[in-house]
């Protein structure tokens, strides 16, 4: 069964940090679960395509495959969770859905103190500045999608300490299009 605690607590660990490669025997230990039962879940998830497998040594370390479909959709609902609590404790919600009711949004995400707005016309920023005064507590930041694929690529706390607040699929399409390059980054700082 995809989905299930196990399922979204191994691709949590992958969630913080999308660059991750981790051994088997990580995962478990990260867990503090059974390393045979880990074991035939991550297996599971590199047959469903939700993980990549890289041959090392002998063995092998594992990834998150963000071009699949069933990844995004697991890595959508554990957001949506993170989600949830997050706009229980700010009471944002009604004014995030009047926001995206009025501006062309892709996608908004929260990091740290500031709320992340990925927007089709920027310029729309003063409106929802002016409009939506409660927001300035929170840092807002406002992007292009263009502006937000160069960011995403230099701080990674963009992609490891993120609460997808809004379309967490295009959040995840965006990042599609420039994971090979923030692997490739992540391999060349830690290799």
């Amino acid at each position: 069964m995809i989905g299930n605690k196990l399922e979204l607590d191994i691709l949590g660990i992958f969630n913080r940090d999308i660059t991750a490669f981790l051994s088997i025997n990580k995962i478990s230990k990260l867990l503090n679960k059974a390393y045979p039962h880990i074991n035939a879940k991550v297996n599971q998830l590199i047959k469903e395509g939700i993980l990549n497998k890289t041959e090392f040594g002998r063995s092998y370390l594992c990834s998150m495959n963000i071009s699949n479909a069933k990844t995004v959709a697991l890595l959508s609902l554990a957001e949506a969770v993170k989600k949830d609590k997050f706009l229980k404790k700010t009471g944002l919600s009604d004014i995030l859905t009047q926001i995206r009711k009025e501006f062309r949004i892709y996608t908004i995400f929260a990091v740290s103190s500031s709320i992340y707005f990925v927007m089709d016309h920027i310029h729309d920023k003063e409106a929802i500045k002016n409009s939506f005064k409660e927001l300035e507590s929170y840092s807002p930041v406002f992007l292009s999608k263009d502006e937000f694929m160069i960011r995403i690529k230099e701080e990674k706390s963009l992609f490891s300490k993120k609460i997808i607040l809004y379309s967490p699929e295009t959040y995840f399409e965006l990042i599609e299009e420039i994971y090979p390059g923030i692997l490739a980054g992540a391999i060349m700082k830690n290799g």
